[in-house]
């Protein structure tokens, strides 16, 4: 009996190291399983390590552009208030030429009323003589032909 006590005794030791052999090998896979997802962890923190780098960069360009745009933007307010500028001053030199014009087309409407006039008149009187001629060459006919009416009768 003592064989017996020993044996399972010795049996109970060997289930407690099998025991703990695997609760070793499942510690040493968890150890595993926790240094595979520090790596990735460390991996993770790279890449956001990397993205933090790249905002940077691109906060470092977005600034550029505005510092740009800001200065685009001074340039075309000159720009527009000189051609604003140059735009009143035209606007006042085409509205003095034109009055000056109006005054030009004002003087030149009553002269050409009076040649208007001048040549109504001139028409009228050439009307006048063409009659006349009209009526003088149409007598002239009449005579021409009754100068060869009479020389037929004679």
């Amino acid at each position: 009996m003592n064989n017996d006590i020993l044996y399972q005794i010795l049996n109970e030791l060997k289930e407690l190291k099998e025991n703990q052999n695997s609760m070793q090998d499942q510690m040493n896979d968890m150890q595993n399983q926790i240094n595979g997802m520090q790596n990735q962890m460390n991996d993770m923190q790279n890449q956001i390590n990397g993205m933090q780098s790249q905002i940077n960069s691109m906060l470092n360009e977005f600034n550029k552009i505005r510092e740009e745009l800001v200065d685009t933007k001074k340039e075309l307010s000159n720009e527009i208030s000189s051609v604003k500028s140059e735009l009143k001053d035209f606007r006042e030199e085409t509205n003095t030429r034109f009055d000056a014009l109006e005054d030009r087309l004002d003087e030149m409407e009553a002269v050409n009323g009076k040649r208007h006039l001048d040549f109504v008149k001139e028409l009228k009187e050439l009307r006048h003589s063409v009659n006349r001629i009209e009526i003088n060459t149409a007598e002239n006919w009449r005579d021409i032909a009754r100068l060869k009416a009479m020389r037929k009768y004679k």
